[in-house]
């Protein structure tokens, strides 16, 4: 069930939402955060103030007997629930979050922060690099009248199109739709030599016949 962790006298507490589509006027449950799951104060920035809805279950745990031995102790804790990685893709927090349970170390919300908007700067310019890719595949494409023959191809086109580089409707459209920034020529300029020109004969031999 969804719920909120909230500090009560001093300690960390789930208020948890018990409504449901029979009882919608049901009043919130309020338990104690799992020991183990303390490590999220600081990870999804409740210490600051943040507020963010996870998704917990009701565990019961097993903590020891009365003094005269004849009654165990049962108490009832949220429990965060850590749902499978979905096949759409993650955003920058949920990827290190993935990274962090893998490895069982947590950063500081302070820490995240900085290592967030790093991987999300270094993702920004793969993303420019890949968009130039495509949008100069696309004017081969158009040129070339290309049309898929393997499965390869064919989920190029599916992706091509997806991305609105395939296919175009004349060539004004295509020059609008793949247009590249004039820099990128000159750094090509710059990083890629020339090639060395392959004569089509042997010149040589026709100068001296």
């Amino acid at each position: 069930m969804k719920g909120l962790i909230q500090k009560i006298n001093d300690n960390w507490m789930v208020v948890l939402d018990n409504r449901t589509w029979q009882d919608p006027s049901a009043e919130d449950l309020i338990m104690p955060l799992h020991i183990d799951d303390l490590w999220i104060i600081d990870h999804t920035g409740y210490a600051s103030g943040q507020k963010q809805e996870l998704d917990f279950e009701i565990l019961t745990v097993e903590e020891g007997v009365t003094d005269c031995g004849n009654h165990i102790i049962y108490n009832d804790y949220a429990k965060v629930i850590r749902r499978p990685t979905k096949k759409e893709a993650m955003t920058p927090s949920e990827i290190l979050m993935k990274h962090e349970d893998a490895n069982e170390y947590h950063f500081h919300e302070v820490d995240r922060k900085w290592i967030i908007e790093a991987m999300e700067e270094y993702a920004h310019t793969r993303r420019g690099r890949l968009d130039v890719l495509a949008r100069i595949l696309g004017k081969v494409w158009f040129y070339g009248d290309w049309k898929w023959e393997t499965p390869n191809e064919r989920v190029m086109q599916m992706i091509m199109q997806e991305l609105g580089y395939y296919p175009f409707k004349n060539e004004d459209e295509m020059i609008r739709g793949t247009r590249l920034d004039e820099d990128l020529y000159k750094q090509a300029v710059d990083s890629v030599p020339l090639r060395n020109r392959t004569p089509l004969c042997d010149e040589s031999n026709s100068l001296n016949q």
